[in-house]
């Protein structure tokens, strides 16, 4: 599925200097609009992950990224801005990485499949 859709758009998006979630939808010409992400983060190699690997991963993080994890999450919805996510530990980056990543899905399929008010869907 991975070559198939990345035939259409992407997107490569840097959350850390070794966090990266890639953003691919299918070919504008297709019905299909399918979508997916794939990222690729300290605590796992390229993968289409979910809300489950990042309670791992936030399980797992240390205290000390708590702070910094609420703040680079706002840091990414309001100002799209990813410098305080530098300070996280590889685990926080990858925890952040990946909630990122499956908000940012799950908007596009709300959109895409013309829900836009589905749980994660914004306008």
């Amino acid at each position: 599925m991975y070559f198939s859709t990345a035939s259409g758009g992407a997107l490569r998006m840097p959350i850390t200097s070794t966090s990266t979630a890639y953003f691919i939808t299918d070919r504008p010409a297709r019905a299909a609009l399918l979508g997916l992400v794939v990222m690729d983060t300290p605590s796992h190699g390229p993968l289409a992950s979910t809300f489950g690997r990042q309670l791992l991963d936030m399980g797992a993080m240390p205290a000390a990224d708590s702070p910094i994890y609420a703040r680079s999450m706002m840091d990414l919805l309001a100002k799209s801005d990813n410098k305080r996510a530098a300070q996280l530990s590889g685990t926080g980056a990858s925890a952040l990485t990946d909630w990122f990543s499956v908000m940012a899905i799950e908007d596009y399929r709300g959109v895409a499949f013309g829900n836009p008010t589905s749980a994660g869907a914004t306008t």
